[in-house]
C-alpha cells in the first residue's frame, strides 16, 4: 500500500506544492498530483481489503459476533465499529463508481485509473 516510493512521491509533490518560488499553476498541479497519488493508494487499499474480506470469510465472523463484542476473542474492536467502517468504505466505493457530473461523465474510479492529460507542446524552431 504505502511503500517508500509512494511516500517519496507524496513528499516530493507536497514540497513542490508549497514552494513559494514556483508559479501558482505549478503549485496547483503538484497539489493535484499529491491528492491523486493518495487517492490511488486508497483505492488500492480498499481493493485489497475487499479481497481479504472475501478470502477470510469475514461475513461469517460478522454474522456470528455480538454487536458489543470483537469478531473473535483476540480482537480489540467491537463488531459495531467494524460495521460502521465497512459501511464508510462501501459508501466511498459507491462514490468512486458514480459519474461526477453532467459535464464530467467519468467516475472518480475511471479518472484515478489514468494519468492527467499533459499539454502537447510543439518543438521550438531555431
Amino acid at each position: 500500500m504505502f511503500d517508500r516510493e509512494l511516500l517519496n512521491r507524496i513528499v516530493g509533490y507536497t514540497s513542490r506544492s508549497n514552494d513559494p518560488l514556483l508559479s501558482s499553476t505549478v503549485r496547483l498541479e503538484n497539489r493535484l498530483f499529491t491528492l491523486l497519488v493518495i487517492l490511488q493508494a486508497i483505492v488500492g487499499a480498499i481493493e485489497s481489503l475487499q479481497r481479504f474480506y472475501d478470502d477470510a470469510n469475514i461475513a461469517a465472523l460478522l454474522a456470528a459476533a455480538d454487536a458489543e463484542s470483537p469478531l473473535e476473542e483476540s480482537g480489540i474492536v467491537k463488531k459495531r465499529s467494524i460495521i460502521k467502517y465497512l459501511a464508510m468504505i462501501v459508501s466511498f466505493r459507491t462514490w468512486l463508481t458514480t459519474p461526477i457530473s453532467a459535464q464530467v461523465t467519468e467516475t472518480p474510479r475511471q479518472l484515478l485509473s489514468r494519468q492527467p492529460e499533459n499539454v502537447q507542446r510543439s518543438p521550438v524552431n531555431p
